[in-house]
């Protein structure tokens, strides 16, 4: 198997700590990823099927950017 025939979808959230909510702007993220041969599967994201990261510090959601791969390929972004 090799990486240009994998489907990889990739959600990251990212987080902002105010001070409203005792935080001081600590910023984190939240990473996860699935990778398959289909990309139905990639895309449902079932759990249990998906890695998952949090880096930095716990916060308020304040953006959200989901990519779809293609091996190396970027094949759409969706920036909320």
């Amino acid at each position: 198997m090799t990486n240009h025939n994998l489907f990889q979808y990739i959600v990251i959230d990212h987080e902002l700590n105010p001070p409203s909510f005792g935080g001081n702007h600590e910023v984190g993220t939240y990473t996860r990823s699935c990778i398959s041969k289909s990309p139905r599967r990639a895309l449902a994201m079932e759990e249990g099927t998906y890695s998952r990261r949090h880096e930095g510090v716990e916060g308020c959601p304040v953006l959200q950017t989901r990519q779809f791969w293609k091996g190396s390929k970027l094949l759409w972004e969706q920036i909320d």
